[in-house]
């Protein structure tokens, strides 16, 4: 995937984040674990480094963690809060 974030803004406060496209002119809200796996990822982070990430901080088993971040990833990149 391309990490070509330049027409996203994003705001992030203790409870999560919205993103702003000035492009599409959307807006997406993220919790706060949403947020920190999109952080991560636009700053070039892997799925497998953010579920590594996830899983010392909340005791999750990594696959499951991997499984997920990688159908967050999805989704945001279908909602065009991430480029494809």
């Amino acid at each position: 995937m391309e990490n070509n974030f330049s027409h996203l803004r994003m705001w992030a406060s203790a409870d999560g984040a919205v993103i702003l496209d000035t492009q599409l002119g959307t807006i997406s809200r993220l919790n706060s674990t949403g947020a920190q796996v999109w952080e991560a990822f636009r700053r070039g982070q892997d799925v497998e480094t953010i579920a590594v990430d996830l899983a010392r901080e909340t005791g999750e088993q990594i696959e499951a963690l991997e499984r997920d971040v990688r159908d967050f990833i999805q989704t945001l990149v279908a909602q065009h809060a991430l480029a494809d």
